[in-house]
């Protein structure tokens, strides 16, 4: 029997908030979701469109999404990492998300591109589960030593 996944109920209230009249709409949001115990902004999610629920144990919806996630400030606090969706549910309490359709995400030097994302921002887990592709820029060669020697 398969494991349940830990973002089914996210999966599940995928369009339970659509229409809801116990959410303030929203247009162009930045909410930094986690700081570094020094208080600097360590995952900034910005989006176009949201829907804010009143409960702050209920699902935020949002369209157009980037977030940014930053360095410590003793490595010089710049963004290490993003990622872009066409849209999400995201999960305030327990700090996981789900994204359905067109996702991207980079960090570093590598770019993921697929559909349909589960992630947490805190523990920076992510699972695409459509069809993904993997480019790795600068380094995969140079980083595998003598693999490519003849």
């Amino acid at each position: 029997m398969a494991e349940a996944s830990p973002h089914q109920a996210l999966i599940d209230a995928w369009k339970d908030i659509e229409n809801s009249s116990d959410a303030t709409p929203l247009k162009t949001v930045s909410l930094p979701t986690s700081h570094y115990p020094d208080g600097n902004v360590r995952i900034l999610f910005h989006a176009k469109d949201a829907l804010l629920p009143k409960d702050e144990k209920a699902y935020l919806r949002a369209k157009d999404i980037f977030v940014e996630m930053f360095a410590p400030q003793a490595e010089g606090g710049r963004v290490e990492g993003i990622f872009l969706a066409d849209n999400c549910m995201y999960d305030r309490v327990l700090r996981d998300g789900y994204s359905e359709g067109w996702v991207r995400l980079q960090y570093r030097n590598v770019k993921i591109v697929g559909t349909n994302m589960t992630w947490n921002l805190d523990t920076r887990k992510v699972k695409i589960t459509g069809g993904s592709h993997v480019t790795i820029e600068n380094g995969l060669i140079k980083g595998m030593g003598g693999v490519f020697k003849k």
